[in-house]
């Protein structure tokens, strides 16, 4: 190990404490603490609608769902760590049913109450959900796939599926039912509009119309039919099946209508670099008539709402939303915070990067955050880019900086010194580091190093010696036991365990067998206990296990939890004797031996779970920091930092408490 250099700042701790009132219901709590004005959504809206309390929903490609409420952002909450493609009202409730791409292939279907942010159900399918929708009273939903089976009805509360006519086949991309919901419409993309009676399952009428129609919509009363087929804006008698009217000037657009028992609509077009709203109704004699239109300003437009006849909300590629009337067009007000991307817990200090390359220090008790206290932040910056990971030692205030490419880690050691904390840098550089690092941790003086090669070497910063270095073949992840024992975790390749206990002074190993294919994830607690995630096949299916080993008695695992499928995310830590764990979906498990608990959600999924002593700490995909009681799950306190300041929200105390303090730049 070579040190570089060595450099000494002066930092000072604050307090940070949150604002809400504290309430046996816990979505009271939260959407009590979420009184600041919320960020936009990063990366494209994908669907708006309006909520039965008339306040504009939106759904991203970030997996957020945000409210708005005349003119700003009052609300955010992540409700997937996928991508939302879609997301449908259920008519007169608070229920909204989203789709979420998920990466790799297939879809899943979850139902919320966005008030109380309640999980009301989900499903996952192997196929792509190309469409969903409520029936008319919200008794089901409807939803379509891009491959056999083609359609399904599925119960609105329990999720259940309900049986469908079952002579329905090809790729479904409008469905819908009339108010008695016992007569279902739906076009199929060969070209084929049915009427289906769902008590029999029988077809009572079919037309042909023109095929791959996109944009179809049923408004009038349900006796018209719109979209936009390869010659252009066109409308079809329900009733009849016949075309009534075309505007061959208008080729493709977005469908929005304010309400579908009108002849009313609007259609949002964009022909050369140009936005235009046309407003448009059918006559009953079939004549299309153009009310009015209007040229929009905005660009990169994703989504479209209308909220009355004057007043239209818009939806772009960067996550803005845009209020469009007479007065013009105005930015929806929304402030995003500055995201923490990685964080690290001492037994004193929480270490954090931010996106734009900050590195700032907390304590790891909230209570000792002072109203009015500035943070400083230094710069993340290292001799070969800004570090992206960071961990630390557990029973020291040294923090270990890296980044997964080519990488010179950095190492941080805080100190006190006539009563003023001080950070000093330490650079690593080894032949170790010529390729990118797959994982890193540092205990009681000693440095551990695994790269994407399979090498992982283990160093003394104090004496500045390798006490070891081997190239272990389908290496995935490593952690200390203790000072002089590591575990790895790797793939099954020929004779290898998914496990491998290592002496790193006399160089002993200690093969753990256990059925899987590849031990990918590993992580040792304070008890001594040490936790892993396995992955192995049986019969043909993939399965995801979290297993519980003693040092004492390695060879003895317990299975905690397994799923089917591969699961790629996992974040996991021991606190107060309890098991947390997240696969990124359902937010973070607290493990009971009676029942498992779901922690108190913040804004965003968990990204990393810490051991915060008394507390487990979590970063969520907000950016922000949440402190959790590590025996109930209950949320305690959320930090959050912006452009100028960062702000603490405590809920340990009745009332709450929020506070706040300026933010300013180190000299590093």
């Amino acid at each position: 190990m070579k040190k570089l250099k060595r450099r000494f700042l002066p930092f000072f701790f604050f307090v940070l404490i949150i604002c809400a009132s504290i309430n046996a219901n816990s979505a009271s709590r939260i959407n009590a603490w979420l009184e600041n004005i919320p960020g936009q959504h990063r990366g494209a809206i994908t669907a708006l609608l309006r909520g039965a309390d008339g306040r504009i929903l939106s759904a991203g490609r970030d997996g957020f769902l945000g409210r708005w409420d005349g003119e700003k952002a009052v609300d955010r909450f992540q409700l997937s760590p996928y991508s939302i493609g879609s997301m449908v009202l259920r008519p007169g409730q608070t229920h909204i049913v989203i789709i979420e791409n998920i990466e790799g292939g297939g879809s899943r279907i979850s139902v919320w109450d966005y008030n109380t942010k309640k999980n009301i159900f989900s499903r996952s399918f192997a196929n792509t959900v190309s469409y969903i929708n409520y029936s008319a009273r919200g008794s089901f939903l409807i939803a379509a796939q891009t491959r056999p089976p083609w359609f399904f009805l599925i119960d609105s509360e329990t999720g259940e599926l309900i049986e469908s006519p079952a002579e329905i086949t090809g790729s479904i991309t409008f469905a819908a039912t009339g108010l008695s919901e016992r007569v279902m419409i739906t076009y199929i993309s060969s070209g084929l509009l049915s009427y289906w009676d769902l008590g029999t399952g029988e077809e009572l009428q079919r037309f042909y119309v023109p095929p791959n129609i996109a944009g179809g919509r049923l408004f009038g009363n349900y006796r018209f039919f719109i979209g936009f087929d390869s010659r252009g804006l066109f409308i079809i008698d329900a009733v009849t099946g016949s075309i009534i009217a075309r505007d061959e000037s208008i080729p493709i657009g977005r469908i929005f209508i304010d309400n579908s028992e009108t002849t009313q609509f609007n259609i949002l077009s964009h022909f050369g670099g140009i936005y235009t709203v046309n407003n448009m109704t059918i006559t009953a004699s079939g004549n299309l008539l153009t009310n009015s239109r209007r040229n929009i300003s905005v660009s990169n437009i994703s989504s479209v709402i209308s909220l009355d006849e004057n007043n239209i909300v818009f939806g772009t590629a960067n996550g803005a939303l845009w209020l469009s009337n007479r007065r013009g067009e105005r930015l929806m007000d929304s402030v995003d915070p500055e995201r923490i991307i990685a964080a690290a817990a001492s037994q004193s200090v929480i270490a954090f990067i931010t996106e734009n390359g900050a590195l700032g220090y907390i304590p790891l008790d909230f209570s000792l955050i002072h109203q009015g206290a500035s943070l400083e932040l230094e710069n993340a910056q290292g001799p070969s880019g800004v570090y992206t990971h960071i961990t630390a030692d557990k029973n020291e205030s040294r923090f270990l900086l890296w980044h997964s490419g080519r990488t010179i880690p950095m190492l941080i050691t805080l100190s006190d010194q006539q009563n003023e904390h001080t950070s000093s840098r330490m650079f690593v550089d080894d032949p170790i580091l010529r390729h990118p690092l797959r994982s890193a941790a540092i205990f009681d003086g000693n440095i551990l190093l695994m790269n994407t090669m399979g090498m992982t070497s283990i160093y003394n910063y104090l004496t500045e010696t390798r006490r070891f270095s081997q190239s272990l073949a389908g290496s995935q992840d490593a952690a200390f036991i203790d000072r002089d024992t590591v575990i790895i975790g790797r793939s099954v390749i020929g004779r290898n365990t998914p496990f491998l206990f290592i002496n790193i002074s006399t160089g002993e190993t200690l093969h753990i067998n256990h059925p899987a294919i590849v031990g990918t994830r590993v992580s040792s607690g304070e008890s001594g206990t040490i936790y892993a995630k396995v992955v192995n096949q049986s019969g043909g299916v993939t399965y995801t296990s979290i297993i519980r080993m003693e040092s004492s008695n390695p060879a003895r695992a317990d299975k905690l939890v397994e799923y089917e499928s591969e699961k790629s995310f996992l974040t996991m830590a021991e606190s107060g004797g309890n098991f947390a764990y997240s696969l990124g979906r359902e937010g973070t498990i607290l493990k009971h031996p009676l029942e498992n608990v779901i922690l108190e959600r913040s804004t965003g999924l968990p990204v990393n779970i810490m051991d915060g002593g008394r507390w487990f700490v979590i970063l969520d995909r907000e950016g922000g920091l949440s402190w959790h009681d590590n025996q109930t799950g209950e949320l305690q306190a959320v930090f959050r930092l912006y452009s100028e300041e960062w702000v603490l929200e405590d809920l340990s105390l009745p009332g709450g408490k929020k506070i706040r303090g300026p933010r300013v730049r180190s000299r590093y």
